[in-house]
């Protein structure tokens, strides 16, 4: 009886979360909601550039690389695999050398692939979503880790977009699309080679019985040539030795450790996809990434009971290749991320992915992509 009471309460407040958001997306235009939005990333702007910019890191170096650049080969040099985000760090510098500015620059063209998908969600979501969907779209734009490593002159900002544009022109069959596809994957191999790896393998699983065997064949030599390059760049090692240097660098520069040796290859992947949680949050960021961690387990949860019950399809182009990305990227990092902070970074290449691919299962079945 206690258990029927609670299940009526559940399904009772359920109901009317579902009927705020609905009725909060029906009062509000498309865009009003993507000021909403952009509002919002830009808090998260201040927040990192103003409030906390004593603790950016990896943004002030690659400013001060850029600042220090002085003559035609530094700017040469930049220009090379793995060292991009300097170069276009530095062409930011030369329209304006303040560093909130050029931050400033790279939190809009951050902004770009929040700005499509709402344009191609947003009237679908508010006429024939359920709450699930709702919930799931509401978490991708308003994510506070996405917002956070993307508001900065971090990779992130950069790469984000580029992978959004890139899955998106991938399963296009216009001609300028495969170009336009081709200049961002040459940016994201100048700013993460590993990243273009995982995007051209993503294209080969997820639309091989449309590629030519001729295309097929020098995809996977792109490949064959960028790991050769990552293998001689020492950026992959063995495994067992990979994590005993990750184990020891984490011991010494960081206090919420997952120690790669002591946790098999399963649980490592649950720990970075939903730890830290409230029962293990030791301070104000992690409690906030707590509640992140309870909406994304319960958006896996959610998305696996509609594939169980109601047997979704997932033949549909869009949702094939940022679910495909979403898993592959999810499997990389599982096998090296070693705290949670870098945990909440390494999200954003694959769990607004994964909502995307989920959301577009309905919403972008019929729809050609412009």
């Amino acid at each position: 009886m206690d258990f029927l009471l609670f299940s009526k309460m559940v399904f009772s407040k359920l109901h009317n979360i579902n009927n705020f958001l609905s009725e909060f997306l029906n009062n509000v235009s498309t865009k009003l909601y993507t000021f909403i939005v952009f509002f919002w990333h830009l808090l998260f702007y201040v927040l990192n550039n103003f409030v906390f910019k004593e603790k950016l890191i990896d943004p002030i170096s690659y400013y001060q690389q850029a600042i220090d650049i002085n003559s035609f080969y530094d700017v040469i040099s930049t220009a090379n695999i793995g060292k991009g985000i300097v170069f276009f760090t530095y062409l930011f510098t030369n329209i304006n050398e303040k560093f909130e500015l050029v931050s400033l620059f790279f939190s809009l063209i951050s902004f770009c692939p929040f700005y499509k998908i709402i344009q191609l969600n947003f009237n679908e979501i508010k006429i024939s979503s359920t709450l699930f969907e709702k919930i799931a779209f509401l978490f991708f734009c308003f994510l506070p880790s996405l917002h956070m490593w993307t508001t900065s002159i971090y990779k992130e900002a950069l790469v984000f977009p580029i992978l959004i544009y890139l899955l998106i022109y991938l399963q296009e069959e216009r001609k300028i699309m495969y170009l336009f596809s081709f200049i961002l994957l040459f940016i994201l191999l100048l700013i993460r080679p590993y990243l273009a790896l995982f995007v051209i393998i993503t294209f080969i699983i997820s639309q091989y019985k449309r590629i030519p065997k001729l295309i097929i064949f020098l995809l996977i030599t792109v490949c064959v040539m960028i790991g050769i390059y990552l293998q001689h760049k020492s950026q992959f090692q063995s495994i067992s030795l990979l994590h005993k240097n990750l184990d020891n660098y984490a011991n010494q520069n960081g206090k919420s450790n997952l120690s790669l040796s002591d946790n098999n290859y399963f649980v490592r992947l649950i720990y970075i996809s939903f730890r830290p949680f409230f029962f293990d949050a030791k301070n104000l960021f992690q409690i906030i990434y707590s509640f992140e961690n309870l909406i994304t387990l319960g958006i896996f949860g959610g998305s696996i009971i509609l594939f169980i019950k109601k047997k979704i399809s997932i033949r549909n182009e869009i949702t094939n290749i940022f679910l495909v990305f979403s898993l592959v990227m999810l499997l990389f990092y599982g096998s090296y991320v070693y705290n949670y902070g870098l945990a909440s970074r390494m999200k954003v290449m694959y769990i607004p992915f994964f909502i995307i691919g989920i959301l577009n299962i309905k919403t972008l079945k019929n729809k050609i992509i412009k």
